[in-house]
């Protein structure tokens, strides 16, 4: 069974278990007797899914400011998501072009290259798809060992403590990840 066979096997599966209350948004209670094949299925929509919804919604979004104008704001508040995140995701979208895009690279590794120019895009995420980097690797790849890494709070205090920190043990010439400037900013108000 093909890849897209097993998606659409699954996404069938997952409306049936849908309407049967075996899905909610907080858990998944399969009957007994779910053969291997369709917890494949479900598996491979699930991973699907997950690989994929940032982009869909990046791309949702830029397509809403574009054509609906102020109703956009309601629609990303629909996603439910922070503002940071909703900005994150179309700022990759935006800059990171679907020619440019590979299906095996997670979002986040794509937001690592938005900054650059499509070409550069292309080149780096083709390595990465290539050698199967992480995130980090890319990073360490682009630009040395001169990026500290990105700092995994909300809390402006804890931020700003840990790149102090990382500074310290780097020396003076380092660069910030783009992931803990874009707390920074969201934390101080700043939107640009």
């Amino acid at each position: 069974m093909s890849a897209v066979e097993r998606r659409q096997q699954g996404a069938k599966l997952w409306l049936d278990l849908e309407t049967a209350g075996a899905i909610t948004p907080v858990s998944l209670t399969l009957p007994e007797g779910v053969s291997y094949d369709k917890c494949e299925s479900l598996a491979a929509m699930f991973g699907g899914l997950k690989r994929t919804t940032s982009f869909l919604i990046g791309d949702l979004l830029l397509y809403a400011k574009r054509e609906h104008g102020e109703a956009y704001a309601q629609l990303a508040e629909a996603t439910g998501l922070a503002d940071s995140t909703v900005s994150n995701l179309e700022s990759v979208c935006n800059r990171v072009p679907p020619s440019v895009r590979r299906e095996a690279v997670p979002f986040h590794v794509h937001a690592e290259v938005a900054a650059l120019e499509p070409k550069q895009q292309d080149k780096w995420l083709k390595l990465v798809e290539a050698n199967g980097w992480t995130r980090q690797q890319l990073r360490d790849e682009m630009h040395g060992p001169s990026v500290l890494p990105p700092v995994a709070s909300d809390d402006l205090a804890a931020v700003a403590r840990a790149l102090i920190q990382g500074a310290k043990e780097y020396g003076q010439d380092f660069l910030v990840s783009r992931d803990s400037f874009m707390r920074l900013q969201h934390a101080i108000g700043e939107t640009e």
